[in-house]
């Protein structure tokens, strides 16, 4: 009874998590939809697009949460910088590396301390050969 009991507030969390994850991304959606159209994100559009959508599992803050978040901010703007600075990044994360090694290489070049190579003796395997 105490198995069952368990896995049922697991299954029940999972569920919660789930529903959440779907209504936040239910408002993501409808929040892109108005900006594409060209229309103020609010929080009663959202619900409205929710609901002849036939969305009914969402929390009824989380549109209001959504315009708010999105107030004053133009949203197909905000796609732009984001995909554009995840694309630059690489590029732009590289470049200091690749600067860092060239101002280096002339002063390696100039500077090669000599290698002392150190015998090898057999007290370093402890007195027991791995592979032999």
């Amino acid at each position: 009874a105490v198995v069952s009991t368990q896995s049922t507030g697991v299954a029940k969390a999972l569920q919660l998590a789930l529903n959440m994850s779907n209504s936040e991304l239910a408002c993501v959606y409808a929040s892109l939809l108005l900006a594409d159209d060209g229309v103020a994100v609010t929080g009663d559009k959202i619900t409205t697009l929710l609901k002849a959508a036939h969305v009914n599992f969402v929390e009824p803050y989380l549109p209001d949460l959504f315009a708010t978040a999105l107030e004053g901010k133009n949203v197909k703007d905000l796609l732009f910088n984001m995909t554009s600075s995840v694309a630059a990044a690489p590029a732009a994360s590289s470049a200091p590396v690749a600067a860092a090694a060239d101002s280096k290489a002339p002063a390696a070049a100039e500077k090669k301390p000599a290698k002392v190579e150190e015998p090898e003796s057999d007290d370093d395997d402890m007195g027991f050969a791995l592979f032999g």
